[in-house]
Parts: structure tokens; sequence; C-alpha cells
């Protein structure tokens, strides 16, 4: 990869590299092609932008100068610093923040009523670690019964408002139902089941990760679309990071139920724990469009219709825990990629692991 810095305002430095399309034997391969970079063979120049986002979420595209790069001069060899809004937790605590010593006080009364509000994932492949949200839960995990269609779930935390389970391998479609003694609760919505190749590499078996909202966008576009405009999601999946390289669409998109291989968009939320500082790039590689917002800020910009192309930024980290906002959409079929990979310091690339990444929680 070649990577290039530059320093936008104080200094925001970004690098990039370029990316192909294998040519496709598909009758409608040429169909898109207006979509794509004039560079021969489907290449794109991808430069990331760090101009803020406008009020509709996406960010304004600066003109080129002479060279091809966006946006106004820059002073090299400095990289944007960041410093998160959260302190760093810790990597090995499952996913959750400590609660500190719990206070011995009386059983209260009456008791909540046992309900169900919600979970996450709504659509998972076996083994993905469910988080379901509501009241009246008992903290211990082994008075609580979970099931859907009728097959029990392994239950691998209980809190008060919510309950983590794990998605068997001979789990069915159907409401999780929740039992506590002779007390039981179903959830409005159905569990929708995986098969194994529809799973995002390795399976989200904890709270570490990132949850994707998935919409179906049903008409052509070539940008990011405006989320707030798209209403409720058709479905959420847990990922444990991102690391899906170029790939043919008739596999269809990890984590999604294979009939959905273009015009469609995910939402990635959760955290990005950093434990310590240093310079890093931050790349993300993909077809078609992605944007990574860290605490509200863009930091790496690769929207657009293109084909596999990386976008990268350098940026100097704090140690903390950072808001992780990462969007992307398939216009055109034929491919699908989306990788977000890091270095420290100058070290090799690597995908973000799952250890860094945590997903947002569903309970309030």
């Amino acid at each position: 990869m070649r990577s290039t810095r530059f320093v936008l305002g104080t200094s925001f430095v970004l690098g990039c590299s370029f990316g192909t399309t294998p040519t496709s034997a598909n009758p409608e391969a040429g169909k898109y092609d207006d979509y794509y970079s004039e560079n021969a063979g489907g290449a794109s120049t991808g430069v990331a932008s760090a101009t803020p986002t406008d009020a509709s979420g996406q960010s304004p595209h600066a003109a080129k100068d002479s060279t091809g790069v966006s946006g106004p001069a820059r002073r090299k060899g400095v990289a944007r610093k960041l410093v998160a809004k959260k302190a760093p937790r810790d990597p090995e605590g499952g996913g959750e923040k400590p609660e500190g010593p719990k206070p011995v006080v009386p059983k209260p009364f009456p008791v909540a009523p046992l309900a169900i509000t919600g979970f996450s994932p709504t659509a998972a492949t076996p083994g993905t670690a469910v988080e379901i949200v509501g009241t009246g839960f008992s903290t211990d995990p082994k008075k609580i019964k979970v099931s859907a269609g009728g097959v029990p779930w392994p239950v691998l935390d209980s809190r008060s408002n919510r309950v983590l389970a794990n998605v068997p391998n001979n789990a069915k479609n159907g409401s999780i139902e929740v039992r506590i003694g002779g007390r039981k609760a179903k959830s409005a919505a159905a569990f929708q089941l995986l098969g194994e190749q529809s799973g995002f590499g390795k399976t989200a078996t904890s709270m570490h990760g990132l949850v994707g909202e998935v919409y179906a966008i049903g008409k052509e576009i070539t940008k990011l679309p405006d989320f707030a405009s798209l209403g409720n999601p058709t479905a959420t999946i847990a990922v444990a990071n991102l690391d899906v390289p170029p790939r043919s669409f008739e596999q269809g998109f990890p984590g999604v139920d294979g009939k959905l291989v273009e015009w469609f968009a995910i939402r990635f939320l959760g955290s990005l724990n950093v434990e310590a500082a240093g310079e890093y790039k931050l790349c993300l590689n993909s077809d078609d469009g992605s944007q990574l917002h860290l605490d509200g800020a863009l930091v790496v910009d690769n929207d657009g219709i293109h084909a596999p192309k990386d976008a990268c930024e350098l940026v100097y980290m704090e140690p903390g825990e950072y808001e992780v906002d990462l969007r992307y959409f398939q216009g055109p079929k034929f491919q699908i990629a989306l990788q977000w990979r890091w270095s420290k310091d100058g070290s090799p690339m690597e995908p973000v692991p799952e250890r860094a990444l945590f997903r947002r929680s569903a309970a309030p």
C-alpha cells in the first residue's frame, strides 16, 4: 500500500491506496460503469476527506487541485490528534464495564414485571451471543431459562435489566422466551437464524465486536444515504470485527440473509478501546462507499460508488474508549467488500481486532 501524509487545519493527516475490480463474466457487469472512476480498469483514486459532515450526516466533496488531492494545502509530518471522551476499559472484562461493589439491600417489593422489550442482534449464526433486554430478570443466571422456537439457549450472564444468551447449533426461528420460575415473557419480534455461510468472519460470542443495523435502500444511490431518513432497520447483526475482503455478490453479504445483494446499507455501532497512545493508521477498504466516525467526528471517508479501494488516515490517539459509527453501503452487485484495518507506530496493517471493539448495548 502506498501512503501519503497531509495536514488539514491544525494537524489532520491521511493516506490512501488504490484497488481494482477484477473482470466479470456477468452480462450485467458493464451496467454501472458510469458510476465508477474514469481510471482504466475500474481503479479509483480515493483520498479520505477530513471535512466535517453536514447536517444530513454526509461529508461535502472538496474540489481537487492539479495533483488530484482533495482539500486545501497540508503540512507534512504531523498527525491529527484524537482524545477519547471516555477512559479505556479492561478488554478482558468480557465487554462489561465494572459496576463497583454491590450494596446489600433488601429485595425490592413488589417484584418488577417480567417483560422483554427487545434483543440484539435480531439475526445471527449459531454461537452468537444475543443480548435480551427488559425488566424483572434475575441476577442469578441459573434461575433464568431462555429459548426460541422451543429450543433452549445457554445463558451466559444476567442482570436485572438484561440477559446474555448463546444461540445453539440447533436453534430455530421464533420469538425469544424468558422464564423465571412460574413467570414467563416473550419477545414481540421473532429471532432469525442465519446459516453458517452468512456469518461475518469470526462469530461474536460476547459483547466484544460491533452491532450492525441493516437497511434495504430499494433504489439506486451514488453515496451513503441519510440513515435518519431510512426508518427502522430490517435487521440487526453482530460482528466480531470487520474483515470482508473483495468477493462476489453471489455469496451475499456476510451477516445478511443472502437475498440482499445490492442497494442496501449497514451502520455499525459500538466503541473502539485504545489502550496505548500512539500514531495509528486507520484504513477502510470497501466496495462501495464507507465512512468511519469516532466520537462523532469523520475520520476516514471512502464514500461513493467505486470498485474495492482503500482510504486511510493517520491520527495520533490518546488512550480511551472512542464511540464508533462506521457506515457502509452496497450499490450495484458484482462485488462487495468491507475491511477496517489499523497499524500502530508503523507496525504491519491488520484488521482491528475483536478485543479492541465493544458492541453497543441495547439496554438503557
